[in-house]
């Protein structure tokens, strides 16, 4: 093997294994949120044991297969290969049988010794794993043998997916069928067989389909066996040992920590619980551990080649640079994730359990990696059985280690055992190698690799120090994780290059890069201007984003919300069934309510609560026909009269405000209002109940009065003045009710607004029902609104319970909204209707994430982004066009576009118009997409590259919307006010964009000049039009109109879609948009791959591809939902849809390879 392939082979195994390991670790935190942390517990309890047990079975077998086939092969000894190959599998399949019966057989031991019978079940079904696994390690082994890493590192992947979903789903059902966490666990087990047998049937398709599977015809004797047995067992067996290092150390904690925290009192469910804390930390191992777990498999035979060679030297060199290589990564992810512990640990686990004992495991994965590579290092100097010594040894001292510490720490005290006995190791193994080959362990460029990593760590883990981590939301977390990373690279990478630590030669060595950087070495003065003109734009917007942190703090800060039910509504109960209003009140608020409106009366309202009557002057005298009053009532005279109420709260409310006439009819008085009162009619607002107002405050529920506005100024100035009256702390609110904001239309609006405002009161909006006039109130009070959504069960009759709670859910944690006003069903059972409005209001406290608090809502801070902030970012905006306008081969029509974007960034600053910016802010967003495409648009065959091309898609994309938001900030844009104009184009240009572009390609017109270009397009058009032509384009329509109709708010969705996308929410907070992880991304990535077959007919897939990046930005320019939700809601659809595009890969080369023989034998 070339060091050049030793190279290659790592870095396709590294990524193979980082993306299993990213999924096999990450799905842990869905787990436990979706089944807690004692489900946690018990599967981070069993599975270092089937570990074991599958390392011990299986771990040797790949190498030595590997080892004795490329020796045969290299012979050309086809005979032997088939008895290595049918003796390995032999061995394999009797080491699972026995494997398999031991952990059954002895089920509730190893179950007892774990904490209890709890971890039986679990134990038993991932036991099965062992009659598959063992037999897929013979067919990794095989194709190693040759120098393809690309099936085990396929195969890889593809267990981890199934093992994982089925893992999260069986998980999701089990739960919400209530089983126990037993059951749970030992069901969610099942993934891991499933798994495996993927995997093996993906492996044995590929042998089967493959040029070196085994053709020899000679027969198979029990002596092949014997002798070949032999052989396979002497070199696998300690290999095996050396290879479980990890598992090995995680079996000891099982029992260990288990024995310890059980000697301090723990019962069974709390063992599971605290070794469910525990595993957080052996999650992150997992990953920082994947770079020496992969480099382990090319370098053994690299080494032993090398020796066998006699070349001391070179074998000292390979020694040397896998050393640095691995300190180079290792050091700092151990030190990065040492210093974000806290976030760390609150972003992927909810909460800062166990952060000291997760902050010490952080820091032993560098000498976990180390080691690891130490006694990778043995087995290629054939001192295997030396490294087996050395790991066993590590059990030892592991043991002792966990007693001594766990009495002295506690729980922490098994994270101290594992930091000092990784270290001991590493120390020994170094000593070991030495003494065979002397090497540098511990050169400058080492130490300067360590400080570099301590002053990153102290970089982004001293703030953390000063931060209110406990009261962050996970999310919140998360952001500032993604931040802090992004920045501890770039400092590391930074002082790397200050120092002199990082060389040109370790790049060149590295797949891709390699590449890139001879490439850029000979086209250094060609690319230089770009690279500079990207460093420009990233540069203006890592200044300018204080204005982003500005809206991020303020939407974090926003966590309060109320769910708001009218009084009126409250009142049909009470009058409908037995239940006083004190029980009802009660028992909402015990149910989680906070806030009642109350409507302004009317005389027709009281008329409704029966508080007064109401007769015109007919009705009246009709009614006194036969009475000595008979005459008492002039017909002639137009008006109504209206019965005096019992209460004196109410008679002085109709005295005060419409100032009738007193009548006395006989013994009974009447107040007179004449219908040639234009102030006031029967609808007419004329004031507030304060006996409701007492009422509500009674049960310290707080107060919201709707306003309506009345058709006379009269009626408004008496409202206004109620309203200054009954303001209070716990009234401070005001919903307008109606069509038109109080004020509309009248002169004195604005002073009404304006007293209002001074006086505390601050005003809400409707999501999707804007009143007249409402912009302007927005305006006056500097946008502090407050967003509300409405769930009118009355109107919407067929919304279920449980959809009503989810878009509560949503509604908060996904677009500002800060007020639910719920309507109680006012027809059938009334007492029913009040029971399903408290389950309603449970529901909604049990399903909200737990950074939301019910309560009263609160404003928005002000966002106010400085005119310089705006300045650089508009600045980044142009720039960004004239790399966008490269696409153009043209450069008058660069410098114009240019022209064109800086006359609407000069005309926003003259003319203080957010139109411009709107302007721009669209142009940003409908190229962004489309050019990240093109420019990456570029078809490879190898997974590495088509990772890198989707990332620097993703990266431009990122760029346009960070340019988008950057310029669309403030408390106008956060309480929807004002929003991002042509979100449909953003969905079309972009698409059309890239339709041109294949057209171009398919013509081969892309790399011509634009008069070349335009000469043959005008000779393309002038071609005869076909019929299928014409089928084309209506197809396409169809299509079109299809991915239109599915687009916005009021876009039409399968209910199994629907029940699809709140699963996905339910496990991961938001859901990633389907059409960008199902449809966009996978197709993109896909389209690469089949750009590296046929670049026609891979470029085609780019127009379903370029849906996934016009999405996200499009998610952006949703400017009401959180900056937090949209990011992690983009982050799920890159890394989901990634994963889906490597399936859809998979599925293409199956289709492929099909199709091309069926071609080949029909031609």
């Amino acid at each position: 093997m070339s060091q050049s392939t030793f190279v290659k082979s790592t870095l396709v195994l590294t990524v193979a294994m980082l993306l299993s390991k990213v999924i096999g670790s990450i799905f842990r935190i869905p787990l436990q949120n979706i089944a807690g942390d004692e489900v946690l517990g018990i599967f981070s309890l069993v599975y270092p044991v089937y570990m074991v047990a599958l390392y011990l079975s299986v771990a040797g077998i790949p190498i030595a297969i590997s080892k004795l086939i490329a020796e045969a092969n290299a012979k050309k000894d086809t005979d032997n290969v088939k008895k290595i190959y049918v003796t390995a599998s032999i061995l394999a399949l009797c080491f699972g049988v026995i494997s398999f019966a031991i952990i059954y057989g002895f089920s509730t031991e190893i179950a007892n010794a774990l904490g209890g019978p709890s971890t039986e079940i679990a134990l038993i079904v991932v036991a099965l794993t062992l009659l598959v696994a063992p037999y897929m390690a013979v067919y990794r082994g095989f194709f190693q043998g040759y120098g393809d890493m690309r099936p085990t590192a396929i195969s890889q992947v593809i267990e981890q997916l199934v093992r994982v979903a089925l893992i999260l789903i069986v998980a999701y059902f089990l739960v919400a069928m209530d089983y126990s966490n037993d059951i749970v666990a030992g069901g969610i087990m099942a993934g891991s067989v499933i798994g495996a047998a993927a995997s093996l049937f993906y492996l044995r398709f590929k042998y089967f389909r493959s040029s070196v599977k085994v053709t020899s015809k000679e027969k198979y004797k029990f002596n092949d066996f014997s002798l070949w047995g032999k052989t396979i067992l002497k070199i696998s067996i300690p290999i095996a040992i050396g290879s479980v290092t990890m598992a090995l150390f995680n079996f000891v904690d099982s029992f260990t920590v288990t024995y310890g925290l059980r000697s301090a009192g723990a019962d069974s469910s709390e063992i599971s619980f605290l070794y469910g804390i525990y595993g957080r930390g052996l999650t992150l191992v997992q990953i920082t551990t994947v770079f020496a777990s992969s480099i382990i498999l090319p370098l053994v035979p690299l080494i032993t080649t090398k020796l066998a060679e006699r070349k001391l030297d070179e074998t000292r060199g390979i020694i040397e640079r896998t050393h640095r290589i691995t300190h180079l990564i290792s050091w700092p992810a151990a030190l990065g994730l040492l210093a974000l512990t806290l976030p760390l640990n609150l972003a992927l686990f909810t909460d800062l359990k166990g952060s000291l004992m997760l902050a010490v495991i952080n820091l032993s994965s560098v000498f976990t990696s180390l080691t690891l590579l130490g006694t990778g290092i043995l087995q290629g100097m054939n001192a295997a059985k030396a490294g087996a010594i050395i790991i066993l040894g590590g059990v030892v001292l592991k043991i002792f280690s966990n007693i001594f510490f766990i009495q002295a720490f506690g729980l922490d005290g098994a994270a101290y055992a594992t930091l000092f006995v990784y270290f001991v190791l590493f120390i020994v193994n170094s000593i070991f190698i030495y003494r065979a080959i002397r090497f540098t362990v511990l050169g400058k460029d080492t130490v300067k690799i360590i400080l570099s990593s301590i002053l990153m760590g102290a970089a982004v883990g001293l703030p953390t120090l000063w931060l209110d981590i406990e009261n962050w939301s996970r999310t919140w977390a998360m952001g500032y994780l993604a931040v802090a990373i992004a920045i501890g690279c770039v400092i590391y990478f930074l002082l790397l290059w200050l120092m002199n630590a990082i060389h040109e030669e370790d790049l060149k060595k590295i797949p891709i890069i390699g590449k890139k950087v001879v490439i850029n070495k000979r086209g250094k003065k060609s690319m230089s201007k770009q690279k500079w003109l990207w460093g420009i734009v990233i540069l203006l917007l890592v200044v300018s984003s204080p204005g982003i942190m500005m809206r991020w703090n303020a939407e974090q800060a926003n966590d309060a919300y109320e769910i708001v039910i009218p009084y009126d509504e409250i009142q049909v109960v009470n009058k409908e069934s037995d239940l006083t209003m004190d029980k009802i009140l009660s028992s909402l608020k015990d149910a989680g309510l906070t806030t009642v409106s109350l409507e302004p009366l009317t005389l027709k309202e009281m008329e409704h609560q029966g508080l007064i009557s109401i007769y015109d002057e007919n009705d009246l005298a009709s009614q006194l026909r036969f009475t000595p009053y008979k005459d008492a009532i002039d017909v002639n005279k137009s008006g109504y009269y209206i019965s005096v109420p019992e209460n004196a709260s109410y008679q002085q409310l109709i005295k005060d405000s419409i100032k009738p006439e007193e009548v006395q009819i006989g013994d009974e008085s009447f107040y007179y209002l004449p219908s040639s009162n234009h102030r006031y009619g029967l609808k007419t607002p004329i004031g507030y109940d304060k006996l409701a107002v007492e009422m509500i405050n009674k049960h310290d529920l707080s107060l919201i009065f709707k306003v309506e506005n009345a058709d006379n100024k009269t009626a408004n100035d008496k409202t206004v003045k109620q309203l200054l009256e009954l303001k209070d702390s716990s009234a401070g609110r005001l919903l307008g009710s109606g069509d038109e904001a109080i004020g509309f239309g009248q002169k004195s609006g604005d002073a009404y607004i304006e007293q209002l405002s001074n006086a505390g009161y601050y005003f809400y909006t409707i999501e999707s029902n804007p009143l007249k006039g409402e912009d302007k109130i927005a305006k006056m009070t500097d946008y502090n609104m407050i967003r509300l959504h409405s769930i009118n069960v009355n109107r919407e009759t067929k919304l279920r319970l449980n959809a009503s709670i989810d878009r509560t859910t949503r509604a908060v944690k996904e677009r500002n909204i800060r007020s639910i006003f719920y309507h109680i069903k006012t027809k059938g059972n009334a007492e029913k209707n009040l029971e399903e409005t408290i389950k309603y209001l449970t529901g909604v406290q049990e399903q909200m994430p737990n950074h939301f608090k019910s309560g009263t809502p609160k404003l928005f801070d002000v966002v106010a982004v400085p005119a310089w902030v705006t300045a650089l970012v508009l600045l980044a905006g142009i720039v960004f066009t004239f790399l966008i306008s490269e696409l153009v081969k043209w450069m008058p029509l660069r410098i114009a576009a240019v022209l064109f974007m800086s006359a609407l960034a000069i005309a926003y600053f003259l003319l203080k118009s957010t139109l411009f910016l709107q302007a721009f802010a669209l142009i940003i967003a409908v190229m962004a997409p489309t050019y990240a495409v093109i420019k990456a648009a570029k078809g490879s065959k190898n997974i590495a590259s088509i990772l890198l091309q989707y990332l620097k898609a993703v990266g431009i994309s990122i760029i346009g919307i960070v340019i988008v938001i950057g310029l669309l900030n403030g408390n106008a844009f956060m309480t929807g006010f004002e929003a991002f104009k042509g979100v449909k184009l953003v969905y079309v240009v972009p698409i059309a964009g890239i339709l041109v572009f294949v057209l171009l390609e398919l013509n081969r017109l892309v790399d011509q000049d634009l008069k070349k270009t335009l000469s043959n397009t005008v000779t393309l058009l002038n071609k005869d039009l076909k019929y299928w032509h014409v089928l084309l384009v209506i197809v396409v329509a169809v299509i079109g109109l299809f991915y239109i109709s599915r687009t916005g708010n009021s876009g039409s969705v399968s209910n199994a879609e629907l029940a699809f996308r709140q699963w996905l929410e339910n496990i991961l907070y938001v859901r990633p948009r389907t059409k960008e992880f199902l449809i966009g991304f996978p197709f993109f990535v896909l389209s690469l791959y089949v750009m590296g077959i046929n670049r026609k007919w891979g470029s085609i897939l780019l127009v379903p591809g370029v849906i996934g990046f016009l999405s996200i930005v499009n998610t952006f320019t949703h400017l009401h939902i959180p900056v937090e939700v949209s990011a992690l809601r983009t982050l799920y659809s890159v890394i989901l849809g990634f994963v889906v595009g490597l399936v859809f890969i998979f599925i293409f080369k199956i289709g492929y390879r099909f199709i091309s023989k069926a071609v080949a034998r029909w031609s």
